[in-house]
């Protein structure tokens, strides 16, 4: 497990991030769905989070694919989905509202404002941007 905390899920979808499909983080090949339950249940025995990375932007003609997966991921029993969109975002909040849904490193946060307007749009937790400078 990658810092006991992730997994991530791949589909053969049209919506792609530099050539990688929807699911951009691409530490293990193509899941299906039943790969992916099996992997939720693998890590809820070892006490492990699931957070499904949805970090890029998303086209108006890839919005339902995105949609859902997210649909798809929650059901299966994600943990949380990280997202760059802010578009994407409020599709996620009417669409699976249960699911926590954190900012990404790619939405290039790094300070506190704005982690308090990711706060304010619905998110739960932000990741910082890689590159930032310290104060």
């Amino acid at each position: 497990m990658w810092y006991n905390s992730l997994i991530t899920y791949k589909q053969n979808l049209q919506i792609n991030a530099r050539g990688r499909g929807i699911c951009w983080s691409c530490f293990h090949p193509h899941f299906s769905d039943e790969e992916f339950e099996k992997a939720v249940r693998y890590c809820r025995i070892r006490g492990c989070k699931v957070y499904v990375t949805m970090n890029t932007l998303v086209g108006d003609r890839e919005m339902e694919q995105a949609a859902e997966l997210a649909r798809r991921v929650s059901d299966l029993g994600a943990d949380a989905i990280l997202v760059q969109d802010i578009g994407l975002l409020s599709v996620l909040k009417r669409i699976v509202p249960d699911i926590p849904l954190h900012a990404s490193t790619q939405m290039s946060i790094h300070d506190l404002a704005g982690v308090e307007a990711a706060a304010e749009m619905g998110l739960t937790r932000a990741v910082l941007a890689r590159r930032r400078r310290r104060t």
